[in-house]
């Protein structure tokens, strides 16, 4: 399915492509020069950052849901997300840098906002002595704490509101150079997701209790912090150089625990293969669907989100109804 999703997401656009002359444009040298450069400069990069992307956020909502035994658990909620959209945007608002022009400084920031809005979560809740709900209540305090952060960077610095908010709205296009942010993204994201795809068992172990993890001899307090701050690199990455894209984190574990079942192990890494492709084609959707203009990818993720969200758990209310 991600194979396929790429694929279109090459071929599809303003100008539609055949398969075989994306292939000769990949492969020939003497190709037309302006396909060449719509598939090697625009939309092979661009595609492989909505597939990036996507891993990083449906791993660490996987791995959030596990740790906070919630399935409303997501980026968003434990405030990620949140932290990393307010140090990119302090950043772009200071000047330090502009969106399409340093996407190192835009990350640096992100990265930085993520991770401390964690840390400070962990810190709230007791550093990890406490249930999980605490986590949980810490983590939506600091989201919303955040997320008026942004709102009042965005108050002072209305010159630079255009700008900015691509960021809060989301979208691929925060940079001239694709291929940097690639370069940017892929080993944070890489890294995140490998951790946590390493960590199958205690997070099992964790999804049964705090009491039974650590009958079981798991140290509690250190697992839930290098889960967090896994998952909060691969977080970070993806709002270094997407901005907030919401709800791709909720759904891919969702959609991933039907084909897989429940254990961490192998719905860590199917999630993030299934929020690939979600981001990949809702990535299409955005620039494809308006002729004249490209549509923020935060909104449709939350748009084609919202009601598979709604289905998914109609459908497991049905389930336990019948059981």
């Amino acid at each position: 399915m991600l194979l396929t999703a790429l694929a279109a997401s090459v071929a599809l656009g303003s100008a539609r492509l055949s398969l075989s002359e994306v292939w000769d444009a990949l492969t020939h040298a003497d190709a037309d020069p302006t396909t060449r450069a719509i598939v090697t400069q625009i939309r092979l990069p661009r595609s492989l950052l909505a597939a990036i992307v996507g891993v990083g956020l449906g791993a660490a909502g996987a791995a959030y849901q596990a740790v906070f035994r919630n399935p409303l658990a997501d980026p968003f909620v434990i405030g990620s997300a949140s932290g990393g959209a307010a140090g990119a945007v302090a950043v772009i608002v200071s000047g330090w840098a502009g969106v399409s022009e340093a996407i190192g400084a835009t990350a640096t920031g992100a990265f930085a906002g993520s991770v401390f809005a964690v840390l400070l979560v962990y810190l709230i809740a007791g550093a990890g002595r406490g249930p999980a709900e605490s986590l949980l209540l810490a983590g939506a305090t600091v989201s919303t704490l955040l997320g008026a952060v942004v709102w009042l960077l965005l108050a002072f610095a209305r010159d630079r509101l255009p700008s900015v908010m691509w960021w809060v709205m989301g979208g691929l296009n925060l940079s001239r150079d694709t291929w940097a942010a690639v370069a940017v993204a892929g080993p944070l994201v890489a890294g995140g997701v490998a951790v946590l795809c390493s960590l199958g068992r205690p997070l099992d172990a964790l999804r049964a209790g705090d009491d039974t993890a650590r009958a079981l001899g798991l140290p509690v307090r250190w697992v839930v912090l290098v889960v967090l701050v896994a998952a909060s690199v691969a977080v970070a990455a993806t709002v270094a150089v997407g901005g907030v894209i919401g709800f791709v984190g909720l759904v891919a574990p969702h959609l991933a625990r039907p084909l897989v079942g429940a254990s961490a192990g192998r719905l860590v890494p199917t999630a993030g293969l299934v929020g690939a492709v979600l981001l990949v084609l809702a990535d299409l959707a955005a620039r494809s669907l308006h002729p004249s203009q490209e549509l923020p990818l935060g909104a449709i993720t939350a748009l084609a989100g919202g009601p598979v969200f709604l289905v998914v758990l109609r459908t497991n209310s049905q389930r336990r109804a019948a059981v």
